[in-house]
């Protein structure tokens, strides 16, 4: 295969530090006090580049914020349409083991997904819950009735929104044991287009970890 037609993000495999704040819980996970966020790769491929993403963690799980700077500003009243409401979405990928020599997901690797304005056009109100990966080898444990806490904050061209991701909900996650884990994401916008860290859906990062950045969870 030609170098050319090898996406320039697939010459590095990408692994950056979350810092550890204990004094984030279920009750309190504030975007402002989260470390510097994860580096912006929209240089290395063609994805657009208006959304920030930051993690912080503790042995109780981790906080997730995800800032997004619209290209242009929401004149118009929200629609009520599930549609609309479907493309304003942020997903994250977790594998809480780094398992980086298979390409299907594991029991270990969770899917969140998160509407900030709602996900069905009787609620405006957020929310994030687990979701199925597709083509999976296994599914990571459902937890149905474990509520996964959410902030917003909107502006009229942007939003910040924030997620307590708790250990209960993360099958496997246990820092002490195992101080690296994949993470993706994907940010879709009905102003700004879709947004992931580097490779985007004409690569399969829905259900492979080979494909996921590495995170050091370190003291």
């Amino acid at each position: 295969m030609s170098s050319s037609l090898v996406p320039p993000a697939f010459l590095f495999h990408y692994r950056f530090p979350v810092a550890r704040n204990d004094a984030l819980s279920a009750s309190s996970f504030d975007a402002v006090n989260l470390a510097s966020p994860l580096p912006d790769l929209s240089t290395l491929s063609t994805q657009p580049s208006f959304a920030t993403v930051r993690i912080n963690w503790n042995l109780q799980g981790l906080a997730v914020s995800i800032f997004v700077n619209r290209q242009k500003k929401a004149l118009l009243p929200r629609s009520s349409s599930s549609k609309l409401l479907a493309d304003e979405c942020v997903r994250l990928w977790i594998d809480t083991r780094n398992t980086r020599n298979v390409h299907r997901a594991t029991r270990y690797c969770q899917m969140i997904e998160i509407f900030p304005f709602g996900s069905t056009h009787k609620s405006s109100k957020p929310v994030a819950r687990q979701a199925f990966i597709p083509n999976a080898r296994e599914d990571a444990p459902q937890h149905a009735g474990l509520e996964i806490p959410i902030h917003l904050e909107a502006q009229e061209d942007s939003y910040l929104t924030t997620v307590w991701l708790s250990s209960e909900l993360l099958h496997g996650f246990d820092p002490q044991q195992q101080s690296d884990i994949s993470f993706y994401y994907e940010v879709e916008d009905i102003f700004s287009g879709l947004q992931t860290p580097f490779v985007g859906p004409e690569f399969p990062y829905e259900y492979d970890p080979s494909l996921w950045l590495t995170l050091d969870l370190v003291n």
